[in-house]
């Protein structure tokens, strides 16, 4: 033991032998990995709020469908006694909450004309806590569950309309059994989501006025949608499902409901990756460097130690100290930095605004995009990461201590 803290010694001293390249080393190596640790962090805490926003205005984290739905929608593809699954799915202790989706497609007309919609019906009082578009409500108000004939529209189609707060509608469908039906309506809200596809294209409606236009009765919706506590959960929480599931009803996750939104957050999570990865890899061969030019540089003083009787293995395990050490120090440089600022931006949040000029907002796969951004600190980031680089120096020494075994003794000392 005595030998071992005696290695430690020395280990510390020969790196402070040359100082100026041991801050450099480990600053380049602390530096791409406080980049890195930012830059990954700062793009989960993104994807999970970009997905947050999404799956609480659609369908929930999960939701049960009709297993046919999603190759074809159609009004007639709808899940049976909701009543009963939700009183089952409400009390798993990792659900936040349910909500009842009755959606389909129709036309909308005024004395200006007509156009196609997206129709959703909608539970108000969930929506209202939950939904994005009943905070982005820019002119009149919300839906309330006693309302009749109350519809919100979004913006842009209230322009293409030339309809106004309080003035009438007319939506048209068909219901499940092919039949056309009307409804006259009264626009109570008009929203503002940023996307234009949906300030464009959706319109709500109450869920009782839905059920009723489409002929579906109160025990029936097209989705029955389930808002979790913890994202992290989805997959445990799944497996309980299952159970609730009938030849009606199966599961379909937040990236079969919302495929373009799922496929965006995929790649570009993966090209991050890759360049963060990249980034520190380039950085690790300054520690590289700097463990191999310190092997080569004390092929004299190797050599008197060998040749006074030390061990060849207390060489090599002083060498792997060095690393060791040169690891520690550019992994807790990286931490503390990367780590730090991710702290900040997560706990204060960072406008783009500030850096970029642009009218309007960011669209994502018909995604309003928040521009205020904020880091998602994870512990396993932070570990694979900070371990990952540490590890990597440690394995980088074995390379120089090979060449150990080849010092030729007599020719250096000679």
């Amino acid at each position: 033991m005595e030998r071992f803290f005696t290695l430690i010694k020395l280990a510390l001293r020969n790196l402070g032998r040359q100082k100026r390249r041991t801050f450099i080393s480990v600053g380049a190596v602390g530096f791409g990995l406080a980049i890195a640790l930012f830059f990954l962090t700062l793009g989960d805490g993104i994807y999970a709020k970009l997905m947050e926003d999404a799956v609480r205005t659609n369908g929930g984290n999960f939701s049960f469908e009709h297993p046919d739905y999603r190759d074809a929608p159609a009004i007639d593809l709808f899940v049976s006694d909701v009543d009963t699954k939700r009183e089952q799915i409400a009390n798993l202790p990792e659900v936040e909450t349910t909500k009842l989706l009755v959606l389909g497609q129709g036309v909308i007309k005024t004395a200006h004309g007509a156009t196609a919609v997206g129709i959703a019906g909608i539970e108000p009082d969930i929506e209202k806590q939950y939904s994005t578009v009943a905070e982005k409500i820019t002119d009149g108000a919300y839906l309330e569950d006693a309302d009749k004939n109350a519809i919100v529209i979004g913006h842009l189609l209230a322009k293409r309309l030339k309809v106004k707060i309080g003035k009438k509608v007319v939506l048209s469908t068909n219901n499940q059994h092919g039949m056309l039906a009307e409804e006259l309506f009264r626009v109570k809200g008009i929203f503002k989501l940023g996307a234009d596809e949906a300030d464009g294209y959706l319109v709500q409606i109450p869920i009782k006025q839905a059920r009723a236009i489409f002929d579906l009765d109160q025990n029936s919706a097209t989705q029955l949608g389930v808002l979790l506590k913890d994202a992290d959960d989805l997959d445990k929480v799944l497996k309980k499902s299952q159970a609730f599931t009938t030849n009606r009803a199966t599961l379909r996750t937040w990236e079969e409901t919302l495929p373009d939104l799922s496929n965006y957050i995929r790649t570009d999570r993966g090209s991050n990756q890759v360049f963060q990865g990249i980034m520190i890899i380039i950085c690790l061969f300054t520690i590289f460097n700097t463990i191999l030019m310190s092997a080569l540089e004390r092929t004299h003083e190797f050599s008197v130690q060998l040749a006074l009787g030390t061990p060849l293995y207390m060489l090599k395990i002083q060498l792997v100290l060095e690393a060791f050490f040169l690891g520690f120090f550019g992994a807790l440089f990286g931490f503390l930095v990367g780590g730090g600022l991710a702290w900040w931006v997560q706990v204060h949040g960072f406008d783009l605004r500030l850096i970029y000029e642009f009218e309007g907002e960011l669209e994502v796969s018909g995604f309003v995009f928040d521009t205020i951004m904020r880091a998602k600190i994870s512990k396993e980031v932070v570990i694979v990461l900070c371990g990952g680089v540490w590890l990597s120096t440690i394995l980088m020494s074995l390379v120089p201590i090979q060449r150990l075994k080849n010092i030729p003794i007599a020719k250096v000392l000679r």
